[in-house]
């Protein structure tokens, strides 16, 4: 907290270590965090053709799941 060089707020280094935290769990659950990113879209990347009359949808099945 005394350094100037680094982040000070004592809010994000609480969220910064609890990220963290909650990082090191999906990587003791999943094998890695990558594995579990992937496990949304069973390890393919999803390729759609965006453009003005097919927009980006605010979500996707994908993106809500939990």
């Amino acid at each position: 907290m005394q350094d100037a060089r680094i982040v000070r707020n004592r809010a994000k280094i609480e969220s910064a270590v609890l990220n963290a935290r909650a990082v090191k769990q999906i990587q003791q659950e999943h094998g890695s965090f990558a594995d579990f990113v992937w496990s949304f879209v069973d390890g393919a990347p999803i390729d759609t053709l965006r453009d003005a009359t097919h927009p980006t949808p605010a979500s996707t099945p994908e993106s809500d799941a939990h």
